[in-house]
């Protein structure tokens, strides 16, 4: 049954105060639960600093994880992410 259920993504960029960006992809199949599926971080230059994909670090290619990226979100972009997915209660996925 899932498998027949699309996600509900959204792509995010958010500036950090270092001038660095975050380009993330989100999805969810619920507007309950929103996992994050990749992330690419930048530099003030626009090179690539490091970056994360769902399927990659399942080979150790990622240079970061997950949490690298869900605990920089800032507080513009968690608004962002509950205006679109419409839940002031949205669970973004931390791993442990």
């Amino acid at each position: 049954m899932w498998e027949e259920v699309k996600p509900i993504t959204m792509l995010l960029e958010q500036e950090n105060d270092d001038g660095s960006r975050f380009y993330m992809y989100f999805y969810s199949y619920d507007y309950e639960l929103v996992k994050l599926k990749e992330a690419v971080h930048f530099d003030a230059d626009n090179r690539i600093i490091g970056n994360y994909s769902r399927l990659l670090s399942d080979h150790c290619m990622s240079k970061y994880d997950s949490n690298f990226f869900i605990s920089r979100l800032s507080k513009s972009t968690t608004r962002k992410m509950i205006e679109y997915y419409e839940n002031p209660n949205l669970f973004v996925e931390y791993m442990f």
